[in-house]
């Protein structure tokens, strides 16, 4: 793959995260708070946002390791791929101004 090639499915890859994050977050989570759905589970549970958060990306890193080890496909990669991205925005935002960006 080529520098222009790989720019170009980073493009449609980080897109496609885009769009399927927009679409799952209306059903659980609100304009007024695009991460309430991180806040509920973690005062269920007893956990910050952020470890729910990291739970929750761990779940496809996982099975993304597990990928590359054994080549055993669950579930489509390009979807676990794209639920990692859309948890490490989750994960950005949670930490947006914290270490002074």
């Amino acid at each position: 793959m080529n520098l222009l090639d790989f720019v170009n499915f980073s493009k449609k890859l980080t897109e496609e995260a885009s769009a399927l994050y927009a679409e799952k977050n209306r059903s659980y989570a609100s304009d007024e708070d695009a991460l309430g759905n991180f806040s509920s589970i973690a005062t269920a549970l007893g956990l910050r946002p952020e470890e729910v958060a990291c739970i929750f990306l761990n779940k496809h890193i996982q099975s993304i390791y597990s990928y590359f080890r054994t080549g055993a496909v669950t579930e489509g990669m390009r979807g676990r791929f794209i639920d990692a991205i859309n948890y490490l925005c989750v994960l950005a935002a949670m930490t947006e101004g914290a270490d002074g960006s």
